[in-house]
């Protein structure tokens, strides 16, 4: 079978959850099957539209460079020159099937494309990018959730993401109450001209966004099979008018080899870590707030991930922590993985937007390492209150301090948390289930058996 995958980004330059989940599902089927990546990448001095094609530890990729430059706002998601470049790799590959992970950074349109030519597509909904404009996560950029979806906000995320509106949050994390300059800027939007062309500008692109919105809705309707990797992302397309015949749950598989000769490393402390990307919507600056009230000498805090990917709040994070026990560990690589769980004993998820089926809180339940997760969206459908972690009210660093507290207090809760966590798929059942349950069903009947 020759199956083409299609992603945002691609390893080894991104290792988020998505990107290592393609990677590991490709790697799977391309020891039986023909298997192509087609990815975008972002790096300044490269032709803009430049195509390379490479192979990434077993896996071919085709790599189109889009750095964005002079990118209308349609184009963010219909891409007439990525079209162009897509239908020439089609043609070239000749794919049984296409498995869109993600279409941004690339086109909606190769999902039409696609089936133009008569080939089933399947598409994974890693996050909101479809009904999400700002970047697929539904965070407003104070960082408040959107927790339903209106085109006039819409169009004021889009507007400051484009620089068109001032921005009046502090590097997009908390609303400036200080500082000469931000105090000006906002006097002077505070005039009646400037609120006019503001409320002309959000009612323009507020036509945009509805039309972006019927578009991909038009796209994904195209698609044979929608995937969500959780119940929350599933509901939440349900209700963005997906039919529910249309779109199945399933999660992500992963690799057990975490699991294989895992061996805790036994310490006086409960050591608590956070092991990611380092950015605002992660919610870091929340985990390093709470830890600040612990008091407890035997409590610890390793936060793992790359401080300077994002310096300004990387700095701002480590400004906070004023805890003694709190260690910024720094950027960690895939294979320390394991060593990494190895020396912890619980995991902190504290992210502010809903999250899908987070990679790291999966690992976590291969190593039988609970979770402390924020109440919602993906982290609250997999971890389970007082059975394999517990849960915080999202952006609370006083629920978080004391659910922190409750298990350096409680030292049986710790045990019995760990055996309250269940088997966690594995990559080699994902492989099967798509294979043999779909897309042979696909290509064969034009159904999903």
């Amino acid at each position: 079978m020759r199956i083409l995958f299609t992603i945002h980004h691609f390893l080894p330059r991104y290792t988020a959850g998505a990107e290592i989940y393609c990677y590991n599902l490709a790697r799977a089927m391309s020891e039986s099957n023909e298997v192509l990546v087609f990815y975008a990448d972002e790096e300044q001095g490269k032709e803009q539209y430049s195509v390379e094609r490479g192979a990434y530890r077993g896996v071919n990729y085709v790599r189109v460079i889009n750095n964005h430059e002079g990118e209308s706002f349609e184009e963010t998601y219909d891409n007439k020159r990525i079209d162009t470049i897509f239908s020439d790799v089609l043609d070239e590959f000749r794919p049984d099937i296409v498995h869109c992970q993600h279409l941004m950074n690339l086109s909606a349109n190769i999902i039409q494309i696609t089936k133009e030519r008569g080939i089933p597509v399947v598409v994974t909904l890693h996050e909101f990018w479809m009904m999400c404009p700002f970047g697929g996560q539904r965070l407003r950029p104070d960082l408040s959730i959107c927790r339903n979806i209106h085109s006039f906000r819409c169009a004021e995320c889009v507007l400051i993401q484009r620089g068109i509106l001032p921005n009046r949050y502090h590097n997009s994390l908390f609303p400036c109450a200080q500082g000469e300059s931000n105090r000006l800027s906002v006097q002077r939007d505070s005039s009646a001209r400037r609120l006019l062309r503001r409320l002309r500008q959000t009612v323009l692109y507020t036509r945009r966004i509805l039309k972006r919105t019927e578009y991909l809705r038009a796209m994904l309707a195209q698609a044979d099979l929608l995937v969500a990797p959780s119940p929350f992302l599933r509901n939440e397309f349900l209700r963005w008018g997906v039919s529910p015949e249309r779109i199945i749950f399933s999660d992500y598989g992963h690799h057990a080899n975490l699991s294989r000769g895992f061996q805790r490393t036994p310490s006086s402390q409960v050591r608590f870590a956070y092991i990611g990307t380092i950015v605002p919507h992660k919610g870091v600056h929340v985990l390093v707030e709470a830890f600040n009230k612990i008091e407890h000498p035997n409590a610890s805090l390793r936060i793992y991930g790359d401080m300077t990917r994002f310096p300004q709040y990387g700095r701002h994070v480590i400004t906070l922590a004023r805890n003694p026990n709190i260690s910024f560990c720094g950027e960690f690589d895939s294979a320390d993985v394991k060593e990494i769980f190895e020396n912890i004993d619980v995991l902190i998820v504290p992210s502010l937007w809903y999250e899908n089926s987070p990679l790291t809180i999966h690992e976590a339940f291969l190593t039988r390492t609970p979770v402390i997760a924020s109440n919602h969206g993906g982290m609250a459908d997999l971890v389970k209150h007082m059975q394999n972690g517990l849960l915080f009210e999202v952006g609370n660093p006083d629920e978080l301090a004391q659910t922190i507290s409750s298990l350096v207090e409680q030292p049986g809760l710790l045990e019995k948390l760990r055996a309250g966590i269940g088997p966690v798929k594995t990559i080699e059942e994902d492989v099967l289930s798509f294979l043999t349950d779909r897309y042979k069903s696909l290509i064969k009947t034009g159904q999903v058996r």
